[in-house]
């Protein structure tokens, strides 16, 4: 359980909102949205980034601090957007975060600064943390519906610099049905190839914020993932590898 609650018990849960006492689990993951911002123009954004607001290191302190408070010994941390990448106090952030003893830092990114940018990459491989990439295939054309132009190229690369200075990247999926509901295999396939891959996260696309048409009936779910993880590995894996868990496996490389 959290060590501190943050808001009292008023109309109850859902509607309350905060970590109130209510809560038997502690923050396995704290997520802090650094800007609303982006240097890409997805199609599917489920936060809708483009101009709003960006956070200062004073309000990012703030929620370190309550972070640690009410966690003690805090785990993980992810930096995220709109595009955290872009945020000029990104490094300060990410040392801020490793001042107050947390253990795990990442930072969500859709890779294109880390592609194109030497001095940003080189400021980043000092401090070191755990790149959480989004990455949606294999196929261009999966890029073209997702994000709105053929970023593949621009990923491999990014992967490739990552490796290159040593650092550790989970690869993070979009999932649409009718778009790549059939490369999941072949992402994970190219994962567990990649020396700079340690982990592979599929995530069915939330139809909120920016998102292409759908029906809701037809919606992927997680169990649809796991489906195709399981017929599309070659053996490499069956159903019952798969169980729900309350937080990461203790034993991971990457929490995520």
């Amino acid at each position: 359980m959290p060590l501190e609650f943050s808001t009292e018990v008023k109309d109850g849960c859902p509607l309350d909102c905060g970590l109130c006492p209510e809560h038997k689990q502690h923050i396995c993951l704290a997520l802090i949205e650094v800007n609303t911002g982006c240097n890409l123009n997805c199609p599917v954004c489920f936060a809708n980034a483009g101009v709003g607001y960006s956070l200062t290191m004073e309000q990012v302190e703030f929620m370190l601090d309550r972070f640690v408070e009410t966690e003690g010994d805090p785990e993980v941390i992810q930096f995220s957007g709109g595009e955290p990448t872009i945020h000029p106090d990104l490094m300060e952030m990410i040392q801020a975060a490793k001042d107050r003893g947390i253990r795990q830092i990442m930072v969500n990114t859709n890779g294109v600064r880390i592609a194109r940018d030497d001095k940003f990459l080189d400021d980043l491989a000092k401090q070191n943390p755990v790149i959480y990439f989004q990455f949606d295939g294999l196929r261009p054309e999966t890029y073209l519906t997702i994000r709105g132009e053929d970023l593949l190229d621009m990923k491999l690369k990014a992967l490739d610099r990552l490796a290159e200075k040593g650092m550790d990247a989970v690869l993070v999926a979009a999932i649409e049905r009718g778009v790549n509901t059939d490369e999941v295999g072949a992402i994970l396939k190219f994962g567990l190839e990649h020396p700079a891959v340690r982990g592979v996260v599929f995530q069915p696309v939330t139809h909120v914020g920016r998102h292409i048409d759908f029906d809701p009936m037809e919606r992927v779910t997680i169990p649809d993932v796991i489906h195709g993880i399981v017929d599309q590995s070659d053996g490499r894996f069956v159903l019952e590898d798969f169980v729900p868990v309350p937080c990461c496996f203790p034993t991971c490389q990457v929490n995520s």
